[in-house]
Parts: C-alpha cells; structure tokens; sequence
C-alpha cells in the first residue's frame, strides 16, 4: 500500500469518457482539479485530497484493497467486481444525456464513514447533474 500523508483523503476518480463531468462534478463541489493530457495524478486546491485517475472498472477494487479511501465509480462495476466496498451515496451524473447514471461514492466496509452522515463538515457533493 502506498504511504499518503497523514489527514490526505486519497480519492479515485474515473478516466476516460467521464473524466471531464467527474472534474465538473468535482468543481461543483468546491475543488478544483487540474490534470495534464497524459497524467494520471491531476492536482486540486486542497492539500488533503490526493487524487488519481482510474479506469472506472478498477476503482472498486483499489478502495476495497485499501489503495485508495474512497472513489467514484458506476454500481455495476461494485456489483461486477464483488467488491466488498460500502456505497455512501448515488451521484447523478451522465457524459451523454441529462438522464441521470446511478454512481456510488464507496468506502472500505471497516472505513469510520457508513453514511451520508459521517460526511458532514466535508466537502463532498451528494446530488448533482452536470
């Protein structure tokens, strides 16, 4: 596992065809995020939040082996994956339509957060459509 910084959430977001609304999303819920055209570690304004791109496929599993805190990534790939991960919350968002696309915000089952709840005071978007 690699070694983070003590009080850094390390946060994985999907690449590729949702990468850009993820970024949205994410400047929605107040962060900036910065990447360059081949880069797989973008940057954000916050100093506790360590992000890395990630095939949405995968994201499941890095959360549930303890590469990453949390992530974003599609129910079906959790369900797909078996991952054994707890959802926090379903975003809506779509590269395509204004339909919304169920995603998760995931955690490892022994993670302190089990809710929604456990987020407040973070900054963390819960329903949003881009």
């Amino acid at each position: 596992m690699a070694k983070t910084k003590q009080n850094t959430l390390r946060f994985g977001l999907p690449k590729g065809s949702l990468q850009e609304s993820t970024f949205a999303l994410m400047a929605k819920a107040g962060w900036k995020v910065i990447t360059g055209s081949r880069s797989y570690v973008p940057r954000s304004d916050d100093a506790e939040l360590e992000l890395r791109l990630i095939r949405a496929q995968e994201i499941s599993r890095y959360v549930e082996h303890g590469y990453l805190d949390a992530g974003i990534t599609g129910a079906d790939w959790v369900a797909e994956n078996d991952s054994d991960v707890k959802d926090v919350c379903e975003l809506a968002y779509n590269k395509q339509s204004t339909s919304p696309a169920r995603w998760v915000l995931a955690v490892p089952n022994d993670s302190p957060i089990k809710s929604v709840k456990d987020l407040q005071g973070k900054r963390v978007a819960t329903e949003l459509s881009v």
